[in-house]
C-alpha cells in the first residue's frame, strides 16, 4: 500500500462508506469455503463427514458473530456453547468498537508510523528517522552514523511483518546497504520505512525472550472524568523472532490488573 492509497484508505476510516468497504472485503474472506477448508486441512485427521460438519459450524459463527476460521480454532469454538461464543468479540467487531469510541481524525494517526512519530515522538525516548524515498537518504546516513545497529520497520506494516534489525557495525560499504534498504522499503507499492534506535529492555523482561523487546499492552477508555483500564496483557516473542507480535508467532498472556500476575 503506497502513501497515496494509504491516505485514501485512512480518509474513510470511521465512516459509513469505510465500514461498508471493510464488510465487503472481510465477508469474502470470512465466508470463503475454499479458505476455510485450507485451514481445516492443516493437521488433517478428520473424516469427510467431520470436515463437512466443521465447515458448516465455522460458516455459522462467521455469519452470526463475524468470526474468522482462525478465530474459531483459536477460541476453541468447537467445544463451546452459543452463549459462550457470544461472550467473545471478533476482530472485525473489535475494529468497529474502536472506530465508534475514537474520532476519525485520530484513527488515521496509527496507519502511518511517520505520522505516529510526529505526534507521539516525545514519548519514544529514542531516536528515529523517517524515510519515504531516496530523497531522505542524507537523513538516513546521519542516523546510521550515530546508530550503526538499528531496527527498520515498514510504515504501513502490521503484526511485526517486514521488521528487521540492521547491523552496519563492520560493514565496509554502508552506502550500498542503505541503498538496498531504500529499494526494499520504498519501491513499488511500499510507502517507506522508519528506523529506530534499539531499545535495551530491563533484565526482568529480557529473560522472558532476549531476542525481542517484550511489552505490555494496556487497553483504556477515556471518560470525561478520567481514563479507565479495561484490560492488559503481556506480549512475548518466541523462537528466533525479534518481535513480540502474536501475528508473528508471539505469546500473549492476560494480566491480573490488581496483582500484575500473568493469568
Amino acid at each position: 500500500m503506497n502513501r497515496r492509497v494509504m491516505s485514501l484508505y485512512s480518509r474513510f476510516k470511521g465512516t459509513k462508506l469505510g465500514t461498508w468497504m471493510r464488510h465487503r472485503r472481510w465477508n469474502k474472506q470470512l465466508l470463503s469455503v475454499e479458505g476455510i477448508n485450507r485451514i481445516i486441512d492443516v493437521g488433517d485427521t478428520l473424516s469427510a463427514e467431520q470436515k463437512a460438519a466443521l465447515l458448516q459450524d465455522i460458516l455459522h459463527t462467521a455469519k452470526k458473530y463475524r468470526f474468522s476460521a482462525e478465530e474459531y480454532f483459536c477460541y476453541h469454538f468447537a467445544d463451546k456453547t452459543e452463549e459462550e461464543r457470544a461472550s467473545f468479540i471478533s476482530d472485525l467487531n473489535r475494529i468497529e468498537v474502536v472506530e465508534k469510541l475514537n474520532q476519525a481524525k485520530n484513527l488515521v494517526l496509527f496507519d502511518d508510523k511517520i505520522r505516529t512519530a510526529e505526534v507521539f515522538g516525545a514519548y519514544y525516548h529514542r531516536q528515529v528517522c523517517c524515510v519515504r524515498s531516496a530523497d531522505d537518504k542524507k537523513a538516513l546516513n546521519r542516523f546510521a552514523s550515530d546508530f550503526p545497529r538499528f531496527i527498520a520497520k515498514p510504515l504501513n506494516g502490521t503484526c511485526g511483518m517486514g521488521v528487521q534489525i540492521v547491523d552496519l557495525t563492520n560493514e565496509k560499504n554502508v552506502a550500498a546497504q542503505l541503498n538496498d534498504l531504500i529499494e526494499q522499503y520504498c519501491s513499488g507499492t511500499n510507502a517507506g520505512f522508519i528506523v529506530e534506535e534499539l531499545i535495551a529492555q530491563v533484565p526482568a523482561m529480557a529473560q522472558l525472550h532476549p531476542a525481542s523487546v517484550n511489552s505490555i499492552r494496556v487497553a483504556t477508555i477515556l471518560y470525561p472524568e478520567g481514563a479507565e483500564v479495561l484490560a492488559s496483557f503481556l506480549r512475548v516473542g518466541r523462537g528466533e523472532s525479534i518481535v513480540d507480535n502474536a501475528g508473528a508467532g508471539g505469546i500473549i498472556g492476560t494480566l491480573d490488573l490488581d496483582t500484575g500476575r500473568v493469568i
